[in-house]
């Protein structure tokens, strides 16, 4: 059963500068945001302050011609979850911001978004002026307000061995991936086990906290929000606020020193 520990970019997507509207202005296709829900998904909805994690197709709706995706079976380049926070202040233009409210995870919404929403009388790199879009989302995963520390756990098989000390040193195999499924590391494929020891912070703070109790020949499932991870600054090929899912298994564990 999945658990939670508790303890105390897309291309084209980035919000731009805005002009006033003229009255030279063109008509919208749509007079204002249209959503469409295509699946209803089962998890929790989308609120303000939530940080949004999604798969989008954007298209332009005059000519129906595909501008910018994330979907790793779509796109040569741009394969990473698009993750913004239901706010104000997001990132991304004010259409995807309120598009998504409401929206639950696992769901699939077309949104219909006005250009006085998206990029207006000025465009964006590869966005002419006064493009009115589409956009099909997926909510891949939710990161509710004030949950961005949490580590959740679920564990595939219980350990035989002793259980891991806080101070011992373990070798650990893991497979990771982003919440899109895309593998972004393995040890496996690398053939390369990693040893760390527990407690001297060498590895990021979910995969300690996620190993709290395992026992050696255990593995688990460790779903890390953002904070648990790489935080809002990334690492390599983790983009800021990723969350990321780990499959590890524990292949022995020793005392530091023995």
């Amino acid at each position: 059963m999945r658990r939670k520990l508790w303890i105390g970019l897309g291309f084209g997507l980035l919000a731009g500068c805005h002009t006033q509207e003229s009255a030279k202005e063109p008509e919208s296709m749509f007079k204002k945001l249209l959503t469409e829900d295509i699946k209803v998904g089962s998890g929790a909805a989308a609120e303000e302050g939530d940080t949004a994690h999604l798969q989008y197709v954007g298209t332009f709706a005059k000519s129906g011609v595909q501008f910018d995706t994330n979907d790793p079976e779509r796109s040569e380049k741009n394969k990473t979850p698009l993750a913004f926070q239901i706010a104000p202040t997001s990132t991304v233009v004010q259409g995807m911001v309120d598009g998504v409210r409401g929206m639950k995870v696992g769901g699939v919404r077309k949104i219909k978004v006005p250009y006085m929403l998206a990029y207006g009388a000025s465009g964006s790199e590869g966005i002419p002026p006064y493009s009115d879009l589409i956009f099909e989302i997926k909510l891949l995963y939710l990161v509710k307000k004030g949950e961005e520390n949490d580590v959740y756990v679920e564990d595939v098989r219980i350990g035989t061995g002793p259980v891991i000390g806080p101070k011992d040193k373990v070798v650990v195999n893991y497979v990771g991936k982003f919440v899109n499924g895309r593998l972004f590391d393995s040890t496996y494929l690398r053939k390369a086990p990693v040893t760390f020891q527990m407690g001297k912070t060498e590895v990021i703070t979910g995969i300690e906290r996620g190993m709290e109790g395992m026992k050696v020949g255990g593995k688990r499932i460790l779903t890390l929000n953002p904070n648990a991870g790489y935080g809002g600054f990334g690492e390599g090929v983790i983009p800021a606020n990723a969350v990321l899912i780990y499959e590890l298994e524990v292949v022995s564990a020793k005392p530091s020193g023995a």
